[in-house]
This record gives C-alpha cells, structure tokens and sequence, in this order.
C-alpha cells in the first residue's frame, strides 16, 4: 500500500508541473510580441518548452508537453502542417536538451556557469534545429530552395532576439528552480541525517540499557522504521552456529526472501554480505532509484547478523549517510559482543561462586599488602573466624605462626608469586580463632593488570591436619613393624644358632657311629679268622 502511495504522489507532481508548463507556453502564444520593422514575431512558449524537456523526469511527460506546446495556435499555416513542423525541430531540441542536462548539466552546481551553459544550448538549438526546420517548411510550402531559404535564415537571424530572450529566462528560470530544489533537498538531506543521528542516539540508550540481544534487536528495528524512516529493515541474527536465529523486517510480501527464512537460508547477496566485513550496496529488486545498504553485524571473535535498510540511490555516494550507517553497525556489533561477553561472564561469575561457595577447599583473596578481602565460607570454617572478621585483620600473617612467616614472605611471595606469578603446592600452618594451630597445604596465584601491575593474589587452603594425622599413624605402624621385624630376625639367627650346633652334634655322632662300624667289622673279621 506504502509503494501505491508514493507512486501516486510522484506521479501527480508529474503531472502538475506538466500542466502549468503547457498552459504558461500555451498562454504565452497569446502574448507574443511583434519585432519592430519585421514580420517575426517572439514566442515564449519554447521557454517553458525547454525548462520542462529538463525538469520532467519521465520522457512520455516530455514528449506530451512537446506535443502541446506544438499546436499551432494564432497561426495561419494548415493545422498539421504547423504541428508537425513544430515537432519536427521540437524533439531533436528535446533529446539533445534532455541528453546534455542528465548527463552534464545537472551534475553542476546551479550557478552562472551552470546558466551560462544552458544559454549557449539554448543558441544552438535555435540555430541547427528551429531556425532551418522553420525556413524549410516555409520554403517547401511556397516551393522555394532550400537551402537558400536556410542560409537566409541563417544570415537574416529572425529568431536570434528571441532564441536570447528564450535562452536568459529559462536559464534564470531553472537557476532558480534548481537553486530550490538542492536547497530543499539539503533540507530533506539535514533532516534525515538528522534522523539517523536520533537514532543512533536511541539506539545507543537501548544499549546502555537492554541486556538482552533480541530485544535489542527488536527496538532497534522499530527505532529505524520509525525514526529515520527506512523504506526497509531487515535484521537478522545467528548463533555460533551460523543458523538463523530471528528475522526481522521479512514478510510474505517479499516472496523469495520469505521462503528463504522459512527454510533457514539466505540468499547469495545476503550470504556474500554476512561472510564479508565490507559494506554492501545493491539496487532495491522491486522498486526504481532506490539502493539497499548492507552489513554483517561482526565484532572480532564472532559474526552475530546483519542488517540491511533501503534509501533513496541519491544517498548512494553520500559519504556521510554510509558513514552514520556504518557508526550504527558497530554501534550494534559492540553492543551485541558485550552482551555475549556479559552473558559468558555470569555463566562464569555463577559457575565460580557455585565453586567459590561450595567447595570443601578454602579459597581466599587478598590485595597487594596481604589483607584478606575475600574467603569462601570453608576457609572461615577451617579458622574459626567470620569473613567480616578476617577482613578486619591486618594482613594474613596474624593467623599464620610466627616460624613461617618470614619464610613465606621471602620464598613464596617474593620468589615466586611476584616472580613467577603461581606458588606451587606448598605446607604450612595457621592459627585458628581459638589458639590451635593446624597444618594446611596452600597453593597461591597472582593476578596482574594490563601493565604487569600486581592487583590482587587467590589461594586454595586445605585443611591437611587428617592427613598429618594418618601419615603420622603409618610412621608409627612402619617403626612397630620395623621393630617386629628386628626381634624376629633375632629370634630367628638365635634358632640358627642353635640348629648349627645340632647339626654339628648330629654329625659328630654320625662320625662315630661309623668309626664303631668300622671297628666291629674288623672284630669280626678277626673272629672269624680264629676261627678257621
């Protein structure tokens, strides 16, 4: 319905100016002037005849007001002869005035240059195309030469008074006209430019103020339409992924693109600008003089979207609309970033204080003069003390004893944590808020800021008195066994001994037991042989 409206609108000014430049030329047929002792007589029609072949944007509204301003009023000459010999010299003036202004003249400034130019186009179409087409009709309806009618003409000048008088009112005319027509168009220019400026103000509130992306993107889409008034906005937003998030500013009416998003696709001219980090600038596919301005919505660890509006093409070389644009997308592209990072940071803010809070170790922060400003609820636990109670405390070492103090100081803290930035695991003890002391295992890190400056230190505390304890209980059990061990091997040499000298015994006997073998052996041998 937007697009109906605006063509109506452009159409009737069309129309309008169409009208009352035929009807002043055609007026002004009325209020011709007679030059003295000559039978010539000065028109004004071809003034507002040439003003429009400039103005009128659309060449049918040129080519009718030519046609109009070509009745041969207040003429003798036949009807169709005196209009299409006015037409005869009326459309090479109106190409070549048309041709000369769109391509040359309107890119002037509306000035005397400007004037003087158009003057000097006015002269030559007086002498190459009205002053020969009117002798040589005049010439062939009275059946005289040509060409010698022509070089008459040209020597007699009969229309030279007029083609001056023509050529310094339109030119004044259209200095004027175009004089008010850039200045308007610097006002429509202010005013958009203005709007933009509004908007990026707006928008950058809703940045200070949504933590949110997608209502961000939402009041920033309708703080576009409604402010700077975009012909159309669309915005569209992807996840880590690269899929297609939200769409905004995409509708039915847009058939291709509205199938695309159903599908969650872009098409290549979307896609070309949303892996490119340049600007993008392209005709509008359904509508003339209008450009579309396209950019990804990037910051340098991700691509969140794009944006992509549609203005008027005069806006296409205006460095300053582009820039104001471009502002407007980083604007967003940062916004987007920070609240991704806010995002990130309270998933972590929540993971560390889940971890903070509850875990069994004690975890404790102190400044650059070692005053505690920070502990979980385990590290007050382990000593004792309330964190408001520790905060109260001059530094650390008052619950550390006094033995491991200036050990800490200059191994731990000067050596390696100022060194080194980290402590390593390291033992020592604390004093807990009733007196006793307990043994911990500590280990310390440094945190610096961007130029190497010391701003604060975290530790892990854990509570080792069980495993002291343990490991206490096993160094009594392995010297109980050790002693165990002793007595038994004693015991045991003892038995060693004592089986030694029952085998010394054992073959002592033996020994004898033999040597009487022997003997009674001999004895009988002895016998026997008294015997025989």
């Amino acid at each position: 319905m937007n697009k109906i409206i605006k063509w109506n609108k452009f159409e009737f000014k069309e129309i309008r100016m169409l009208f009352f430049l035929a009807l002043a030329g055609l007026l002004s047929i009325f209020l011709n002037i007679k030059i003295p002792h000559t039978e010539v007589l000065i028109e004004g029609r071809w003034t507002f005849g040439f003003i429009g072949f400039a103005l009128l944007k659309h060449k049918r509204y040129a080519v009718l007001l030519a046609a109009v301003l070509s009745l041969p009023l207040m003429s003798e000459i036949d009807f169709f002869i005196g209009f299409f010999g006015n037409l005869s010299y009326a459309f090479p003036c109106l190409i070549l005035i048309r041709t000369v202004f769109h391509k040359f003249l309107k890119k002037l400034s509306p000035d005397w240059k400007f004037g003087l130019l158009w003057f000097i186009m006015i002269l030559f179409c007086y002498q190459i195309f009205i002053t020969p087409f009117i002798w040589i009709i005049l010439a062939m309806m009275t059946e005289q030469p040509l060409l010698e009618q022509v070089l008459i003409a040209w020597k007699t000048q009969p229309y030279f008074v007029e083609s001056l008088i023509v050529g310094s009112v339109s030119a004044s005319v259209l200095v004027a006209v175009l004089s008010h027509q850039k200045m308007k168009e610097k006002q429509k220019k202010l005013v958009h430019l203005n709007r933009i400026l509004l908007s990026i103000r707006n928008v950058n509130q809703l940045i200070v103020q949504e933590n949110d992306a997608i209502d961000l993107i939402q009041k920033t889409y309708s703080e576009l339409i409604k402010t700077v008034g975009f012909d159309q906005v669309l915005i569209i937003l992807i996840d880590e992924k690269k899929e297609i998030e939200t769409v905004l500013g995409c509708d039915e009416k847009d058939h291709e693109l509205w199938q695309k998003m159903k599908s969650k696709q872009l098409p290549s001219c979307l896609q070309k600008a949303l892996d490119s980090n340049e600007l993008m600038i392209e005709d509008h596919q359904n509508r003339k003089n209008k450009i579309c301005l396209c950019q990804s919505l990037r910051s340098s660890d991700r691509t969140f979207g794009l944006i992509r509006v549609c203005l008027n093409q005069k806006f296409m070389h205006d460095k300053m609309e582009i820039d104001l644009f471009q502002e407007l997308i980083s604007d967003l592209s940062f916004a987007l970033s920070a609240i991704k990072k806010n995002e990130l940071l309270k998933i972590t803010q929540m993971r560390y204080q889940e971890l903070f809070e509850k875990s069994r170790d004690g975890f404790v922060v102190v400044d650059k003069n070692g005053r505690i400003i920070d502990a979980n609820s385990a590290y007050c636990e382990m000593l004792g003390f309330s964190l408001q109670e520790l905060i109260e405390k001059e530094d650390f070492y008052e619950i550390t004893p006094k033995k491991w103090r200036k050990w800490e100081r200059e191994e731990i803290w000067e050596n390696r944590l100022l060194k080194k930035g980290y402590s390593n695991v390291y033992e020592k003890e604390y004093i807990r808020k009733d007196g006793s002391i307990f043994p911990v295992e500590l280990q310390s890190f440094s945190v610096l800021d961007k130029d190497g400056e010391l701003l604060y230190l975290w530790g892990i505390a854990r509570d080792i008195t069980s495993r002291k304890n343990a490991e206490k209980e096993i160094k009594e059990y392995r010297e109980h066994l050790e002693e165990l061990v002793e007595a038994r091997t004693k015991e045991l040499q003892q038995k060693n001994l004592e089986l030694k000298k029952f085998n010394n015994l054992f073959i002592g006997r033996e020994l004898r037991i033999k040597e009487l073998k022997d003997k009674v052996r001999k004895l009988e041998q002895l016998l026997e042989n008294n015997k025989n």
